[in-house]
């Protein structure tokens, strides 16, 4: 039975066919996941470049003169909770300038965690983006 379905010319045309349109139909599925992660990553480098400003905004504009002033040279709790917000909306006010909603991208915890890790990026050494400074 097989080698009769397979010596039928219309049903390998058939066959080759279906095939087709399945492998095609898969590579343009893949390729436009390909497409959204490559969006999404643009999006990710755009956010964290905008934390990165919004930390460092943050720092130059409140932090300095906090550890400046404290006989310790570092903030206290409130200072430090007033600095995340301060970097949070900084964060948020600057990525909606730009047409992203940060909350809606990567949630409000997400949005604190940014501005978390990018603080510990900055104090284990690695230099802010200063666009513009």
């Amino acid at each position: 039975m097989l080698d009769s379905l397979l010596a039928n010319e219309a049903f390998i045309n058939a066959v080759t066919t279906v095939l087709g349109a399945l492998i095609t139909g898969a590579l343009g599925y893949v390729a436009i996941l390909i497409n959204k992660v490559v969006k999404d990553d643009k999006k990710t480098k755009k956010i964290t470049g905008i934390a990165e400003e919004a930390v460092w905004e943050v720092y130059e504009d409140m932090v300095k003169d906090w550890k400046a002033k404290a006989a310790d040279g570092k903030l206290t709790a409130d200072e430090r909770k007033e600095a995340l917000v301060a970097a949070q909306s900084k964060l948020m006010t600057k990525a909606r300038k730009d047409g992203i909603d940060v909350v809606r991208e990567v949630g409000q915890a997400g949005v604190r965690r940014m501005i978390e890790n990018t603080i510990q990026k900055f104090k284990g050494g690695q230099s802010p983006n200063k666009k513009g400074k």
